[in-house]
């Protein structure tokens, strides 16, 4: 595909790894999709902005890892979820937009890895319907110092916000029930951790008081992040 900068897709399916490492493409218009494959556009170093379109329903692994240059997504239909490494290494990722924010149950699950690496990444507003944040989701997302989590979140997975050095303050609503190993090991900057329901919780066998804000977060951070935190 030499010399293609610019796909008007119409297909049913873009099938796995179809446009992986096709460097040359910037520009991507969907008139129709229902479906796109693991690392369908992996590696398209010249992505710069894409909309997807409203009639996808499923997305493969990876779709966009490693994307070097994508600055900005716009989330248009009613997936269950954001896949695992979609986001992954794609480091100049500012912007994502998802415009059924408040979709019912849309958007129940952001996967392992989604956003590794994505270190100029500032902010993510949440979708209403998030009940799980996978493993290494945000690893490594430096720039991220704003994380608001939406009162349905019940687990936060291993190593989730691992080396998230902005983060200064985080909010658990009470429906959250477990908090993996390590989930902000190297959050750094984390100095103020609340919890909306302070009873019942466990940093692997040790029960903890959450009561003051500041200890929460040298817990989090330090004392037990080796730890699994859950809720009984």
């Amino acid at each position: 595909m030499l010399g293609l900068t610019s796909l008007n897709l119409s297909a049913r399916e873009i099938e796995e790894a179809a446009f992986i490492r096709c460097n040359q493409i910037s520009k991507l218009n969907f008139s129709y999709c229902y479906k796109l494959g693991n690392a369908a556009f992996q590696g398209c170093s010249s992505l710069k902005n894409v909309i997807l379109p409203v009639d996808i329903v499923e997305m493969g692994t990876g779709v966009f890892f490693s994307c070097s240059n994508l600055e900005s997504i716009m989330f248009q239909s009613d997936l269950n979820g954001i896949p695992d490494s979609t986001f992954g290494g794609c480091v100049k990722l500012k912007s994502i937009r998802i415009l059924n924010f408040d979709m019912g149950k849309c958007y129940e699950r952001i996967g392992e890895g989604a956003f590794m690496g994505c270190k100029s990444l500032t902010s993510i507003d949440l979708p209403s319907g998030l009940k799980t944040i996978g493993d290494m989701a945000f690893m490594g997302c430096k720039n991220l110092a704003g994380i608001s989590f939406p009162s349905g979140l019940t687990t936060i997975g291993e190593k989730a916000f691992y080396d998230c050095s902005a983060i200064s303050r985080v909010g658990f609503p009470s429906n959250v029930v477990k908090i993996g190993s390590k989930a902000f090991f190297g959050c750094t900057a984390l100095t103020s951790v609340s919890f909306a329901n302070t009873s019942g919780w466990k940093a692997g066998d040790v029960i903890v008081n959450l009561t003051n804000t500041s200890q929460n977060a040298t817990y989090l951070v330090s004392t037990y992040n080796a730890s699994v935190w859950t809720r009984e």
